[in-house]
């Protein structure tokens, strides 16, 4: 007899974020580990379309609960009344989704007999929701986190005091999930690391991690014009902006420029790394593709040289970023700007597959020459053509890892 699992998340496709379509991605995996599964899932208001991204012949399905977005508009005060929904709703359990979603929740429970709960972050109400249910039902609850929450815990540059009324709800709210569910999840050990040491709270006994799952695409066109290039792929923050970076990809393009050149940044990027690459003088070397849809985006990834993941100047890194997964999947030498406690150097230290270096523009440009003057006789321990880096991120492999967390789980329950 298959598990039957309930998952509760605010983000799940159609919406298009990095959480949505990551949770996404490990639905299907799982319910193609013949786990039977129903999601409770936001949508905004007014959209209507409800994309199947459970196997067809699976016996899962999703419940939609509605959701109302602030309207962020351009006068003053309207934006300040949105910035104080935004900041209320993830620690709102009186009204709203987290009421609907709970009451849509339980009536999959009253209808279905159901065996373990997991609930879905970042939105965080999707873990009030579990607070509910637990209380109601005493069945099995994981929480997972993609990322630490909430701000007051991100290490800089990420930050964020925030109002010390909201800050205190926070706490304590995320103190009681991880106290009342039975696994805390996240996708890498530094986050669990982190998220215990600056909470005070110990989860260490009840942590269970499972990375990200790579996005895999039929996708085998390339186009040749990209070949030569270094790619960023999806959106550039302010945290993450680096002057080393584009000091080494200058001196790497003098060094070697027939063989690279330059770096290809496919996405938005922030006002400061534009108004960066035009006071450098590298309009010509540094190009802007601007948003694109995500085939657009996986045919490019394809089509470079070599692909590029920054993470922001830290002395740790408490996160997984899901475009590193998905970057193994695609099998093109990745260089990796991140710290030296990171679980992308770590990866790439055991399964090889790329070069990890800090924000160091030596670094920088040693890695681009090594990656790029050797052109298609590139080193074993930075192809990954030739190492095992996708393993991990394998939809299988990962869907595997999560029935393996719920199994143990239900057999330590009957204990």
């Amino acid at each position: 007899m298959s598990l039957k699992l309930l998952v509760v998340s605010k983000s799940f496709p159609p919406l298009q974020t990095a959480q949505a379509l990551q949770i996404g991605k490990v639905a299907e995996a799982i319910a193609d580990c013949d786990c039977e599964i129903t999601v409770v899932a936001g949508i905004p208001n007014g959209d209507k379309e409800n994309v199947k991204v459970l196997p067809e012949n699976s016996s899962s399905h999703i419940c939609y609960v509605p959701y109302s977005v602030p309207w962020l508009g351009k006068h003053r005060l309207t934006r300040i009344w949105a910035r104080f929904c935004l900041e209320v709703s993830p620690i709102n359990n009186l009204y709203g989704w987290v009421t609907q979603a709970s009451s849509a929740a339980i009536e999959v429970l009253k209808n279905q007999k159901i065996d373990v709960i997991m609930t879905s972050s970042s939105p965080f109400e999707s873990h009030l929701v579990g607070l509910t249910l637990k209380r109601k039902t005493g069945l099995p609850w994981i929480a997972s986190f993609s990322d630490p929450w909430p701000g007051s815990l991100s290490p800089k540059p990420y930050y964020t005091k925030g109002l010390p009324l909201f800050r205190n709800i926070r706490m304590a709210l995320l103190k009681k999930v991880m106290s009342e569910c039975n696994i805390v999840h996240m996708p890498n050990c530094y986050g669990i690391e982190w998220t215990e040491k600056i909470s005070g709270f110990p989860i260490t006994g009840k942590a269970v991690v499972i990375p990200h799952i790579g996005s895999s695409t039929p996708v085998t066109d390339t186009i040749p014009e990209y070949v030569g290039w270094l790619a960023h792929v999806g959106d550039l923050s302010n945290e993450r902006v680096s002057r080393a970076l584009l000091d080494g990809v200058q001196r790497a393009y003098m060094e070697i420029p027939d063989h690279f050149k330059g770096l290809l940044c496919v996405g938005k990027v922030c006002p400061i790394f534009n108004e960066m690459v035009h006071n450098m003088g590298m309009n010509g070397i540094v190009k802007l593709t601007g948003q694109l849809s995500a085939n657009e985006a996986m045919l490019i990834s394809r089509s470079v040289t070599a692909l590029l993941v920054i993470e922001a100047d830290m002395k740790m890194s408490p996160y997984l970023p899901s475009k590193f997964a998905d970057y193994a999947l695609i099998g093109k030498p990745i260089l990796s700007i991140t710290p030296s406690k990171s679980s992308i150097r770590d990866y790439l230290n055991r399964y090889g597959g790329g070069i990890a270096v800090g924000h160091v523009a030596n670094e920088i440009f040693s890695a681009i020459l090594e990656i790029f003057s050797q052109k298609s006789k590139i080193e074993p321990s930075i192809n990954p053509r030739k190492s095992d880096l996708k393993s991990p991120f394998m939809s299988q492999v990962v869907g595997r890892q999560y029935m393996r967390m719920f199994q143990n789980l239900l057999d330590g329950s009957e204990k």
